[in-house]
This record gives C-alpha cells, sequence and structure tokens, in this order.
C-alpha cells in the first residue's frame, strides 16, 4: 500500500464511508478507489484526487 492510499483509506475509515459510498460520490468507481487504496495504482491524477477530496470533505490541498 502507498502512502496516498493508506492516507485515503484511514480517512475513509475514520468517516464511516464505504469505498462504495466514497466511489458514488467522487463519481469514480470503486475498482479503482479500490485500486488506489491498495497500491495497485498510482497516486491518480489532481482531477480524481479533487473528487475523492469533496466526496470525503475534506480540503483539497490537504
Amino acid at each position: 500500500m502507498n502512502e496516498f492510499g493508506s492516507y485515503i483509506k484511514k480517512f475513509r475509515e475514520s468517516k464511516n464511508m464505504t469505498l462504495n459510498q466514497v466511489a458514488l460520490y467522487a463519481e469514480i468507481s470503486a475498482a479503482q478507489l479500490s485500486r488506489i487504496e491498495t497500491g495497485k495504482r498510482g497516486t491518480p491524477k489532481p482531477p480524481t484526487i479533487e473528487k475523492i477530496a469533496r466526496a470525503l470533505k475534506v480540503d483539497y490541498n490537504d
């Protein structure tokens, strides 16, 4: 697991959100989010990070 992916997963779990919920709100696939969290995919591009941040209700710059 990469640092970015573990950060996203930890943050998602702290908000008691499922992977599917975040994926739905971020308008990305659950499979893509899973790959990001597990490190099977590298750090996503800024627009995808912004979508995930919005879904988690966290500042994009954090």
